[in-house]
């Protein structure tokens, strides 16, 4: 693993914990905003399930919930050794763009502004930070089943 793969880890993960977040929220609205009118309820009373609507947008939401809770698990592996491979970098620039980059989800044209700089001169001092980052020994990688398939899996039984 290079080290733009190991650091991309990060910002997928963050990007897919907003969505099961999101994800989340969105189920529980709907478990909310379904109305429940007598009929309705006469008409469950009978189902074979007796299951009210609200109920399968609350389990989506459950489902959405545990994959967040998981993603929390696999980022608090990987900050701290992110931060270590940080830390060691010879510049502080360096140390800089990476952090703003890969754990602030900060673009090119914000660290720019951020440090006064062109965004240019931003993705040249990534490029040089990754070239000089030293992983460690045993590096948390994540595999692409842990980073896409679950993601998807969800999305599409939503």
């Amino acid at each position: 693993m290079n080290a733009e793969a190991y650091f991309s880890q990060y910002r997928v993960m963050r990007r897919r914990m907003g969505y099961h977040l999101r994800m989340s929220d969105r189920y529980r609205e709907e478990a909310v905003r379904l109305p429940l009118t007598r009929w309705q309820a006469e008409k469950i009373a009978v189902l074979p399930s007796g299951d009210a609507p609200f109920i399968h947008p609350l389990e989506k939401a459950h489902e959405m919930e545990e994959l967040l809770e998981e993603d929390v698990r696999i980022v608090n592996r990987l900050r701290p050794q992110m931060e270590a491979v940080i830390a060691a970098l010879p510049a502080e620039e360096m140390r800089l763009v990476l952090r703003l980059y890969y754990m602030e989800y900060k673009s090119y044209s914000e660290i720019g502004e951020l440090l006064l700089m062109d965004k240019s001169t931003a993705k040249r001092w990534q490029q040089r930070a990754l070239a000089a980052a030293v992983l460690p020994e045993d590096p948390v990688e994540i595999g692409a089943e842990e980073l896409f398939l679950k993601s998807a899996t969800a999305a599409t039984r939503a």
